[in-house]
């Protein structure tokens, strides 16, 4: 879906139905590339380290609190540490500003902080975004301008048969500042 693989210095979404595998998902990749780390207000660390141990792989640069995360006390660690990519889980989970978490203010000002840290830092930063009641990714629309792309997780389409029902289909979702939108 997105080629070359991801673009530092940028922020994508990734959005999806509660279970479609997102945090799985983000959690190998970030497996995968050595110095990548993980933020989440959805699972504890403990947690993140039994699914990377499930999935078959190992993570040490993570961290998780239930009680959600306090992002610029945590971007202020990561920033002279040259990482190639930070996953943020989930952006209602985080905040910059004090106040309430998830609401309209406080998620545009978690996206403008995590843009200027991307820039700054030249690190590629992807959030996961929960799904609303109505199948629509959560968080105000203003989030898709600012964004440089939007990804979703579903599952692929019940009349392939003969797929392992935990196949995913990751489709560009509208937006994609490097490389053509209408791709699926």
């Amino acid at each position: 879906v997105l080629g070359g693989g991801f673009v530092r210095g940028t922020v994508l979404a990734v959005g999806g139905r509660l279970g479609m595998g997102r945090t799985t998902l983000m959690l190998q990749i970030a497996c995968k590339i050595p110095g990548a780390r993980y933020l989440s207000g959805d699972q504890t660390t403990e947690d993140l380290v039994a699914l990377a141990k499930r999935i078959g792989h190992t993570i040490k640069l993570c961290r998780g609190d239930w009680n959600g995360i306090d992002l610029e006390y945590e971007l202020e660690d990561l920033a002279n540490k040259k990482i190639p990519l930070l996953v943020v889980d989930s952006l209602q989970t985080m905040r910059v500003t004090r106040g309430r978490y998830s609401t309209s203010a406080q998620t545009k000002a978690v996206v403008k902080r995590l843009l200027e840290f991307a820039q700054y830092t030249n690190t590629a930063v992807v959030i996961i975004c929960h799904d609303n009641k109505n199948g629509k990714m959560a968080g105000p629309a203003a989030i898709r301008h600012m964004v440089d792309g939007v990804l979703r997780v579903d599952r692929v389409s019940d009349t392939l048969v003969g797929l392992d029902e935990n196949v995913r289909d990751i489709w560009i979702d509208g937006k994609y500042r490097y490389g053509r939108s209408d791709l699926s």
